[in-house]
């Protein structure tokens, strides 16, 4: 598709908005735009931004090379023409580099709940009075309900700040 996909590294109808708004037929293919004349594929009179537009179009395909077979050929955003589940979840979500904490949790030899526990507090995604307040989930109180501080329940809190968890984690021998 001339105005849709992605030939020239973006797509035509948001890099040319103004030219975009006055064609005929937002849906032709590369070949149907470049054998028709042009009062065919666009409205007239144009804008003069619309004109200007009209001419970057005409210099990108001048500029470009075409296939003299006339072949197109449909080919994914990782350049190849061959679909693959892996590459297109690639491109869809992206790849992020994951914090080296996730790795050693999944490598360590603890119980698969104990694992899915610290993943969720790793992710802030353990079900805390806070993140049900997030989540607009109405409670009576959305304090900690363990000590005396009269602090909201947090994993911070839940887990580091509260005197319980100070002396669950003083009776461990970590430093």
């Amino acid at each position: 598709m001339f105005w849709s996909d992605n030939w020239i590294g973006q797509l035509l109808k948001t890099q040319f908005p103004e030219l975009f708004s006055f064609t005929r037929k937002p849906k032709c293919s590369i070949s149907y735009f470049l054998n028709q004349e042009d009062d065919r594929l666009i409205s007239l009179p144009l804008s003069q931004l619309a004109v200007a537009q009209f001419q970057e179009i005409q210099n990108l395909i001048q500029g470009r090379n075409w296939d003299e077979n006339g072949n197109d050929t449909w080919t994914y955003n990782w350049g190849s023409p061959r679909f693959s589940s892996k590459k297109a979840y690639g491109a869809l979500v992206g790849n992020t580099a994951a914090s080296p904490l996730f790795r050693w949790l999944w490598a360590s030899s603890n119980l698969g709940q104990h694992n899915f526990l610290f993943w969720l507090l790793l992710r802030d995604k353990l079900n805390t009075r806070n993140l049900l307040r997030r989540k607009n989930m109405h409670l009576d109180s959305y304090h900690y309900v363990l000590c005396n501080l009269n602090c909201e329940e947090t994993c911070f809190h839940l887990f580091f700040e509260c005197p319980f968890s100070r002396d669950c984690w003083s009776t461990i021998p970590i430093n």
